[in-house]
This record gives C-alpha cells, sequence and structure tokens, in this order.
C-alpha cells in the first residue's frame, strides 16, 4: 500500500507548491517530473557525453567565480543591502582567490572520501573522513569535527544537543557536489547528501544542503530559474520553516516579478529574526541556512538566468555573501554550461586550471574528470545507461521524482533554551571524550606514555600512513598558550641512554611547523623547530642524550608546542628510549 501512496503524495507536494502561483509553462515543467502515467513510468532523458561535461564545467566554473564575486563583501551588510555601485568591477585574476575558499575545498574532500569509499559510503564512514581533515572550519563544521573527534558521533555530531549551530549555513554551503553527481536523479542527490549533511547540521540545516542538491541535479535538465527552485523545494518536507521561507519568495516574486529589493525587505522583516546560531542570536548577523538560501533562491529568480545579474543581486543581498553567490552562479553555470557563462567572468580560469585546491588532490580539470566519472556510475546504479551514436556518447538517464524525507525535524527556540547550559559544559566533555580516545591509541603507540592538553584539532587515531611512514600517532596544542604534552616516568638505562624521535609536521600547508620541546624533570633539555627539511616537509630524526639521568627515576615530557598561526599538528612516527 505503502508503494501506491509514494507517487500520490509526490504529485500533492508538486501540485502543492505550485498551486500558489506561476504561468502554466513553469507547472507543466514542474509537474512533468511527477507525473505517474504507466505509458510514461521510468521516463528517460537523453544527455550528450559533451553537454554533460559543459555543464559539470559550468557548474564548478560558477562557484569559483561566484564566491571570488562575493568574497570582499563577506559579512559586512548585516541586516542592509548593498547599495549599488558598491561591487568592484570583475577582473580576469580574482577567479584565483577560488583556490583557497572552504566553500570549494571542504566539499572536495567529500568527493575524495566517495572516490575512496564508493557511493554508498555510511555516514559513519563520512564521519571518519571529516574528522581526518586538517583545514580551518568554523561554525556547525567545526563543532560537529570536534565531536566526532571525541566520539560524539553522527547524526548526534550535528544535532543542537551537542552542536549549537546545527541551522548554520555549513552543510547548504557545501551540497553542490551531490546535485552534480546526480544529473537529473534529484532523489539519489538528496538520499547522497544526507549521508554527508548529518555529519554537521540538523533540521532546516540538513534541508539547506537537500535544497541545493536537489537544485543542482534537476538543473542538468532545466533552464528556467524558477522550475529549478520549485523542484528542489519538492525535496524537502513542505513544513518544515525551511520550505515556507522559499515558498514565500516564491509567492512575492509571483506577486513582483521586478521587485527584488521588496522581496528582501519581506525576508528581513519576517524571517531575519530567527537565526538560533549563538553567534547571530538576537543580532544582525545572520548565518541560518534559510536566510541565506533565501537569498540564493531570490538571486536565482531574479536573475532571470542572466550570469551577471544573478550574481549581482544574490551579493547585495548581503550577509553570506560568498558562498551564496558561489551557490547560486553555480546553480546558472550548470543550467547554462561552461559556454554560456560570459568569458569575461571565465576567461581566468584556464590560467589556474593546472593548479590544485587548498587540502585537497584536485585542480579545475581533474575536479570536474572525477565528477563525471563518479556521475557515469550514478546514472548507471539508477537504471541508466550509456549510449555510443557514432562519435558521440550520450546518458540515458531514468528521471527520479523529487522526494523529500519522511521525518520532518525542526530545531525550535524551546530546544535552543533547553541545550544553552549544555552548551558552556560542551568544551569539557569534548575535551574528556577526545582524551579517553587518544589515551588508547597512544598505548598502542607508545606504551607507558600519557597524554595530556591536546588540543581537538586532530583526529584520535593511529594512521596507518603518513608520507613514507605507518603507524603515525598525531597531536596538537590546547591553544597558542598551552602545548600538548606527551609525559613518561622512566628509570634512565645506565649505558648511552638516549631519547630517539622521529617526528614531522603537516604537509599540506606552507605554514604548518610547531615547536619540539624536550624535558626531564621539568628541565628543557632539547628544542627545535619541526617544519620543511631543506625547502621539502619530510621526517626529523632526532636522538637527545640522556646522560645526566642515567640510572635516575626521570619524567620526560615532550611538548607540541604551537609556533605561529599555521597548523600546529605533529606527527610522531617513532618514541623510544634507548
Amino acid at each position: 500500500m505503502k508503494s501506491k501512496l509514494i507517487p500520490i503524495m509526490a504529485a500533492c507536494l508538486a501540485l502543492a507548491f505550485v498551486s500558489c502561483g506561476g504561468t502554466e509553462k513553469v507547472k507543466d515543467k514542474v509537474l512533468s517530473w511527477f507525473r505517474d502515467d504507466p505509458r510514461t513510468r521510468g521516463q528517460t532523458r537523453r544527455l550528450s557525453q559533451d553537454e554533460f561535461m559543459d555543464k559539470v564545467r559550468g557548474a564548478w566554473a560558477g562557484k569559483m567565480i561566484g564566491v571570488s564575486y562575493g568574497s570582499p563583501y563577506r559579512f559586512r551588510y548585516l541586516g542592509r543591502m548593498m547599495e549599488s555601485g558598491e561591487i568592484r568591477p570583475w577582473l580576469p585574476e580574482y577567479v584565483s582567490n577560488a583556490m583557497h575558499q572552504d566553500n570549494l575545498y571542504v566539499q572536495m574532500s567529500f568527493l575524495h572520501a566517495l572516490e575512496e569509499k564508493g557511493l554508498t559510503i555510511s555516514t559513519a564512514e563520512a564521519g571518519r573522513y571529516f574528522a581526518q581533515s586538517q583545514y580551518a572550519l568554523s561554525h556547525a563544521n567545526e563543532a560537529a569535527r570536534q565531536n566526532i573527534r571525541a566520539g560524539i558521533q553522527p547524526p548526534e555530531s550535528g544535532h543542537p544537543r551537542y552542536n549549537p549551530h546545527a541551522d548554520d549555513v555549513d552543510f547548504q554551503n557545501e551540497a553542490d557536489l551531490f546535485g552534480i553527481l546526480c544529473p537529473a536523479l534529484p532523489v539519489s542527490a538528496v538520499r547522497m547528501a544526507e549521508t554527508f549533511g548529518r555529519l554537521m547540521n540538523y533540521g532546516d540545516g540538513v534541508y539547506g544542503g537537500l535544497f541545493v542538491a536537489g537544485m543542482y541535479s534537476v538543473a542538468y535538465m532545466e533552464k528556467d530559474p524558477e522550475t529549478v527552485v520549485r523542484l528542489g523545494l519538492a525535496g524537502i518536507p513542505a513544513r518544515s520553516r525551511y520550505a515556507q521561507l522559499i515558498t514565500d519568495v516564491l509567492d512575492y516574486h509571483q506577486a513582483n516579478p521586478e521587485n527584488w529589493q521588496g522581496c528582501w525587505t519581506m525576508l528581513e522583516e519576517k524571517w531575519a529574526q530567527n537565526d538560533l546560531c549563538p553567534d547571530g542570536f538576537e543580532q544582525p548577523f545572520n548565518i541560518d541556512a534559510k536566510l541565506n538560501g533565501g537569498y540564493v533562491a531570490l538571486g536565482l529568480l531574479y536573475g532571470q538566468g542572466d550570469f551577471a545579474k544573478t550574481l549581482e543581486i544574490t551579493t547585495r543581498c548581503g550577509q553570506g555573501t560568498d558562498a551564496n553567490a558561489s551557490t547560486a552562479a553555480g546553480l546558472v553555470g550548470a543550467m547554462v554550461g561552461y559556454g554560456g557563462i560570459p568569458r569575461n567572468f571565465t576567461i581566468g580560469i584556464p590560467l589556474i586550471a593546472n593548479r590544485n585546491f587548498s587540502f585537497t588532490p584536485y585542480n579545475f580539470d581533474t575536479l570536474t574528470k572525477t565528477c563525471a566519472r563518479l556521475a557515469r556510475e550514478m546514472i548507471e546504479r539508477n537504471a541508466g545507461n550509456i549510449e555510443r551514436l557514432g562519435e558521440r556518447e550520450y546518458f540515458e538517464i531514468v528521471i527520479q521524482r523529487p522526494t523529500p524525507p519522511e521525518r520532518l525535524e525542526q530545531f525550535t527556540p524551546s530546544m535552543h533554551r533547553d541545550y544553552k547550559n549544555q552548551w558552556d559544559n560542551l568544551p569539557h566533555i569534548r575535551g574528556e571524550g577526545l582524551h579517553r580516545r587518544l589515551q588508547t591509541v597512544l598505548d598502542q603507540f607508545a606504551n607507558g606514555w600519557k597524554v595530556t592538553q591536546c588540543g581537538l584539532q586532530i583526529n584520535p587515531v593511529l594512521l596507518e600512513r603518513y608520507q613514507d611512514r605507518y603507524n603515525v600517532f598525531m597531536t596538537h596544542p590546547l591553544d597558542r598558550e598551552t602545548p600538548c604534552r606527551l609525559s613518561r616516568k622512566v628509570t634512565i638505562p645506565a649505558q648511552n641512554p638516549t631519547l630517539h624521535l622521529i617526528v614531522s609536521s603537516f604537509d599540506g600547508a606552507p605554514n604548518a611547523d610547531w615547536l619540539l620541546r624536550v624535558k626531564a624533570n621539568e628541565q628543557v633539555i632539547a628544542e627545535k623547530l619541526i617544519g620543511p627539511v631543506n625547502g621539502r616537509f619530510g621526517w626529523h630524526d632526532l636522538k637527545v642524550d640522556l646522560s645526566p639521568f642515567a640510572e635516575q627515576e626521570t619524567t620526560l615530557v615532550l611538548e607540541n608546542t604551537a609556533d605561529d598561526d599555521g597548523i600546529e599538528t605533529a606527527y610522531w612516527a617513532t618514541i623510544e628510549i634507548q
């Protein structure tokens, strides 16, 4: 009985979304995705390989351009629109800013996890990959990563009980990937997005990512922004506050198709005071997924498919201008393809196409090729196939109906009140959890040593391999002033005793180094900056003389100390008293 009801429910959802307005043409386009006529069930749409690659390249190019376009104004315009004339004229070299932007490299790390574990990766596996990341994060992402490292596993890592940022925009900014990998397969896009979204968000924070993923998925086949927005909306619960906000944007646009400023004012008056983020609660600063998602929808609708116009309007809405412009421009890029983006915006991309994005193994060319390979696999997994006609390849894709998650969840003001006291205790909860896990790992690596004061910036696991060494232990200072300490009370051998250490630093950033300090009975006996060796990252093989302490019971301490503002992670391959 349930299987018969699902198409009916989906059709009702679609009708409800479009009944508020919209042209007959848009209604027909939206409803075409929901028809359950036996003659059209299993309906396919054809997409040539060339057209597909153009859209993949357009999506990522749009994201790169958008984040570079909006980044100078990020959270500078809080609760107010940008006035006309304040946006700098675009220059081709600005796009290089995208190489170091977190809303690009974070989701590329998700792509790397999918490459290694496969398209059916579990949330637990995704969490393990996320916990191992070394890039800087904030808000929901950083809270979730600290939670997972401390043993608070997904979905609890994204739940408001342990993550005060559960409704923040983080996952919405990182969900483009899942739609890009699922052409005309919005159900698959939403399912894959949920796998990762549960790591760091909950409720509307997750739904924002599902909305974005669904829009990218249908953008392969639809060029009308309103159709894309409505189909994206069909993939999230209609009773969620997120869906209500997007519906408000659609209604306002239908009634006032030329007045984007009025739509912005409506959002500000009705929705801008609802941010539950601790940093934005009752403040002009707003990093809520709903409001920023509303700006993306507003930019798409009033931009009317025009790339430059969409960029400008989305950016002028303020708040998270970098990520919002990136999402909106990426969607237009997916709709029109790389070749449809004005050349003055793309002309700088070939100059950096072979440069890797920060913290990833991907450059623009390898990124788009990897996405194409996984998308082919996704098409074939979902009853589609690849056909060759003459010299050209075509994807035959079995169209999926956008379908929302069955269960509605919302981060409510009452939850905000109930959990607030626990949030104050989270650093202690996380710290205890991390050190329990870290001590277990250290016992495997160097039994007899104890770890204290370690920061949550590392994942408490024994790395199978790092650089060319196996079974490597990691630590990180607690903060700028407090080093992580490894300690052991031991009687020093009598004959030529030495402490043998093989250590290294993070090899993914040029300013990654840390200060090693060795103490015996609190006396500093050795100190060395651990960073690149002869300009290259490698291992420091050190022997510290312990002769002055021979045959004495001595407390040895190894300190992983912060040196500057870089990544201070220490990698330990050997700790031996000889």
